[in-house]
């Protein structure tokens, strides 16, 4: 970088706490950060990682109590740093505009303007692709679907056919949106497939992790709402609404039919069973398994979950098992000793 702290702080918006005129020469993590490099803590969770640190400066929050370095203090230390990433990042990976020979565009596809169309990928009969989208090798989109304007499909990524998806979407490498739901039952001792004849709409500037499966509707649509972030290794089963601004965390699972609202935190490892309806801005704890309607703003975890002071009554009560058997066992000694004596008297 080769800035003045003070001509960093400018570029931020941030006020200088400290020398401003040290030299930065790039940026890193608080903990691989050198002497000439600056780093970042946003907020007093972090603050212990602070001892140690060999950085040059701290970028922190305007009130954030720290000595021993200077700073750039901001109001807003994640959204600061991310623009200074921006300074420094590598430059992106462009493809060429234009449909690569080795692709297979259907005829009947329609595609916009600026689109960019890498290696091997395939684009079906009917479909429509908005301007500036761009799709990487190996990726397959299916017949009749849409893809939005300014959209990224990292490889290997499969749309099924009749898909929508909106403007600004990412999606990683090796999702697949659009397969079956899981729909079976038992009819004479066999298990029959229940056919899926939905689709799957993904709104405007929704993100998509590798290798998340999103199933299409048995009937009508499974629907991931605006500005929502779902991380790998995610499943979301049919008839699944998912609301907007909603993140959802690796490995996180939603059966079938099952509504999340808006502002929803579903942590790693967690489930929901299907047929749920759980309310805006819920927050469900790491391993969390939902299994019954959850209002809105509530925070839950366990399994069972339920809600949060409940279960921490039950988690200290569980540590607290062992001291208690070690009690009952205590007492029942001095009880079998007190009926001795009681029966030699």
């Amino acid at each position: 970088m080769n800035k003045t702290l003070t001509e960093i702080a400018a570029l931020v918006g941030g006020a200088v706490d400290g020398d401003g005129d040290i030299v930065i020469k790039g940026l890193a993590g608080i903990r691989e950060a050198g002497p000439d490099t600056l780093s970042f803590v946003s907020n007093d969770k972090y603050i212990h990682l602070i001892d140690g640190a060999r950085a040059a400066a701290l970028v922190v929050n305007r009130d954030l109590p720290v000595e021993g370095f200077s700073l750039i203090r901001v109001d807003d230390p994640a959204l600061a740093w991310d623009r200074l990433l921006e300074l420094v990042k590598p430059p992106a990976v462009e493809l060429p505009e234009g449909v690569d020979p080795t692709a297979f565009v259907a005829e009947t596809a329609v595609v916009g303007k600026g689109v960019r169309i890498a290696q091997n990928a395939v684009v079906m009969d009917g479909v429509r692709i908005g301007d500036g989208t761009v799709i990487f090798p190996n990726v397959y989109v299916g017949h009749g679907s849409h893809l939005g304007a300014d959209c990224l499909l990292y490889p290997n990524v499969v749309i099924r056919e009749r898909t929508e998806i909106h403007d600004r979407v990412v999606i990683q490498p090796g999702a697949v949106i659009g397969s079956d739901g899981f729909g079976y039952h038992e009819s004479k001792g066999r298990i029959v497939k229940q056919e899926q004849y939905g689709i799957v709409v993904l709104e405007d500037d929704v993100e998509i992790g590798a290798n998340v499966t999103i199933d299409r509707a048995r009937l009508h649509e499974t629907r991931i709402g605006r500005g929502t972030k779902i991380d790998n290794l995610v499943q979301i089963a049919h008839n699944v609404h998912v609301g907007e601004q909603t993140m959802l965390v690796s490995q996180v699972g939603v059966a079938g039919s099952t509504r999340l609202g808006r502002g929803v935190i579903m942590a790693g490892q967690s489930g929901a069973a299907g047929h749920l309806n759980i309310g805006d801005g819920v927050i469900v704890a790491a391993r969390a398994g939902v299994t019954k309607d959850v209002a809105a703003g509530e925070v839950v975890f366990g399994n069972p979950a339920g809600k949060r002071v409940a279960k921490q009554r039950e988690v200290i009560g569980i540590r607290k098992i062992p001291a208690l058997l070690e009690t009952v066992r205590t007492l029942k000694e001095r009880i079998a000793r007190l009926e001795a004596q009681s029966g030699n008297d």
